[in-house]
């Protein structure tokens, strides 16, 4: 019953009032008043024991559906537990090696979605700081960065959602620029961001404005560029001498099979390491397309299905499978410079096992599934993170596995 005790004497009231008051048809007496009264009372008692009945039964039964704020408020107040469909994650140097984690997970709620950024201590497996928002839709895709001591936060954007760039104090969460500041630092931008997109190795950000321009940020030296050609452009006489890896064909036709190769040209052209595996079939396509040259790593290995995640000056990360086909295990293999086999871990018995391809998934093939992982580097850890999962952190020396974390 929705009416409190207040509610039903003011009805009782109203009732009374209502009714055409008795006229006597004889001798006067109180008897028929103070049966009138008797009755009042018994309903009303009667009507409070009813209210008091239902209530137990909302209270202490399963008829009265559970509140909804205090579900979300409870779940704001969980400590030490990471929640929500894991993003995207980086690592934050510490002192004698060690590292935090920014992990960045979603979290629906009703029809919306919360996204949970957490600094992580995973050695001592405990949450630093957190802090969340909240956003009308599904979220766009996210990507976090580690740049210069402090956490970059690319989105970007989708519908209802307007793209964003972020950069956080890595120790403890506090926005250091939000969009409105980041995109002070470039005069072009100055209308705004109509559409962003991350494109990584090296890291730019190519971003549409709102009033048509397309500009290239390199967010590591806040260098702007009119458009991707004067992006370009800016490497071209650049004649560094460097070294980059790349996957390729050994043979024309045998697309599975790929070997590992060390490329050696000018920075000019070999500054995206961005090789078609098609050019190693014909060393001649090579020096024509990069004037450059090309040695193959590790004769005796061939990697099927291979897909380069990660290289820097000292070694590359390289995802492939067991065999050609939808059931396969899946590999990760660290090779150096040297063509040495530093470490090579397996679905069979260390990374996640969704990662395995099989005939039970269609999106487990490696098409569908090269875009879900990624590898990033600092110092002696390698984080390998799979998307909507969660992350693995390894021994770049020896491929020990040294955190596993799924939220």
């Amino acid at each position: 019953m929705g009416e409190d005790y207040s509610n039903l004497q003011q009805a009782m009231q109203q009732h009374m009032q209502s009714q055409t008051p008795l006229k006597p048809t004889g001798p006067k007496s109180n008897l028929g008043c103070i049966m009138l009264l008797i009755g009042i009372f018994v309903c009303f008692v009667a009507g409070l024991v009813a209210y008091f009945l239902v209530s137990s039964e909302n209270v202490s039964g399963s008829k009265k559906s559970p509140d909804k704020k205090i579900l979300t408020e409870n779940k704001s107040s969980v400590k030490n537990t990471l929640i929500g469909n894991f993003i995207d994650a980086v690592m934050i140097p510490r002192e004698n090696g060690k590292i935090n984690l920014w992990i960045l997970t979603n979290e629906p709620e009703d029809s919306k979605y919360l996204i949970h950024r957490y600094i992580y201590d995973p050695e001592e497996e405990k949450i630093l700081n957190s802090f969340q928002n909240k956003l009308n839709n599904y979220p766009p895709n996210i990507k976090l960065f580690y740049i210069d001591k402090e956490v970059l936060e690319v989105n970007g954007g989708a519908t209802g959602i307007e793209p964003s760039i972020v950069t956080y104090n890595q120790e403890n969460g506090n926005v250091i620029m939000n969009t409105e500041n980041y995109i002070s630092q470039f005069p072009d931008l100055q209308s705004g961001i109509s559409k962003l997109y991350v494109r990584e190795d090296p890291l730019r950000l190519d971003v549409g404005t709102k009033d048509g321009l397309n500009i290239t940020i390199d967010p590591i030296n806040k260098i702007s560029y009119r458009n991707y050609s004067e992006y370009t452009g800016s490497f071209k006489n650049n004649n560094q001498k460097v070294d980059i890896f790349a996957l390729g064909y050994g043979n024309s036709g045998e697309d599975a099979r790929k070997n590992l190769f060390l490329v050696t040209g000018t920075k000019a052209n070999l500054w995206d390491k961005n090789i078609p595996e098609s050019y190693f079939s014909d060393k001649s396509t090579l020096r024509f397309m990069k004037k450059s040259e090309a040695k193959i790593l590790l004769k005796d290995n061939i990697f099927l299905e291979g897909v380069l995640l990660y290289q820097d000056d000292d070694c590359c990360i390289i995802f492939h499978q067991t065999q050609v086909g939808k059931n396969a295990d899946r590999l990760l293999s660290c090779v150096d410079k040297d063509g040495k086999m530093l470490w090579t871990v397996s679905t069979e018995n260390v990374l996640f096992p969704k990662l395995k391809a099989t005939d039970k998934d269609a999106v487990s093939e490696m098409f569908f599934v090269k875009n879900s992982v990624s590898v990033s580097r600092e110092g002696n850890m390698i984080l390998f993170k799979y998307e909507r999962v969660g992350l693995m952190v390894f021994d770049y020396n020896t491929g020990k596995k040294i955190y596993e974390i799924k939220p």
